[in-house]
């Protein structure tokens, strides 16, 4: 499938008027409806966002609330292993939040441990199961790509797992 969006955006917003190449697209008056912006070009989309990681998906956000038609191309390479990953970018499906549930995890063995005990508990035979954990953590990851493509729906953004 084939879209067609102006490309080379100049200036994102100036004023109260978004600026893409030769065409126009008039922001309207507080006072009128967001729906009501008048295009001079034959675009299937006025924007559009190349990735969805947090920066790309804030822009996308932002320009539908101010009245354009939106797309959001987000597609990542499988890894050799075949891995994939949702919408959210490298920090939430593989980097930053991840690694902060990890720690989380590693800091709550360590809480147990060192600090239960001298508030009366009484600790045991302590033990960690490694793939309950994973499987936690992407089960959290995935509700997370789950909510985004919600919002991004329910600001009228759209969203292809695809290349641009």
């Amino acid at each position: 499938q084939h879209y067609f969006i102006q490309s080379n955006l100049s200036k994102f917003m100036t004023k109260r008027k978004w600026i893409l190449m030769d065409s126009q697209i008039e922001v309207p008056d507080e006072s009128e409806s967001v729906n009501s912006i008048e295009r001079s070009h034959n675009f299937d989309y006025d924007l559009a966002v190349l990735g969805g990681g947090s920066g790309g998906l804030a822009c996308a956000k932002e320009a539908s609330k101010l009245g354009a038609k939106v797309v959001v191309f987000d597609f990542v390479d499988p890894s050799p292993p075949k891995t994939t990953w949702g919408v959210g970018g490298t920090c939430l499906n593989v980097g930053c939040i991840p690694k902060k549930l990890m720690h989380t995890a590693s800091i709550y063995g360590e809480v147990v441990k060192e600090e239960a005990q001298q508030y009366g508990w009484s600790i045991g035979e302590r033990s960690h199961d490694w793939h309950s954990m994973v499987e936690k953590i992407q089960n959290h990851i995935k509700s997370q790509n789950f909510k985004i493509r919600i919002d991004l729906r329910e600001k009228n953004v759209k969203y292809l797992n695809e290349r641009a």
